[in-house]
């Protein structure tokens, strides 16, 4: 993995950025690239926590620090929570 895959508040506004190679774009058959966002709440006005996506060995992953609190519910589901201000992934 490549760039800080994790790190207490880090946000969308962080000065480390990961530069990548853009692959072949003459692709001549499908791929598959798996993606998962890991939300506050479980509805439409939730903020966005985490954003993956994976494709062969390739992975990428940023933690969003959020705006509003983060739901129990989705807590127990993501194992992550915000405890003064930081966001942290099984309390960590």
């Amino acid at each position: 993995m490549e760039g800080t895959q994790y790190e207490s508040n880090m946000g969308l506004l962080s000065t480390d950025v990961a530069h990548h190679s853009i692959l072949n774009s003459e692709v001549s058959e499908p791929i598959a690239v798996f993606f998962d966002l890991e939300t506050s709440r479980f509805s439409k006005q939730s903020d966005i926590l985490q954003i993956a996506a994976q494709y062969n060995k390739s992975k990428f992953s940023v933690y969003v620090n959020p705006i509003q609190k983060i739901a129990a519910q989705a807590s127990e589901t993501n194992d992550l929570t915000n405890i003064r201000g930081e966001l942290m992934v099984n309390g960590n």
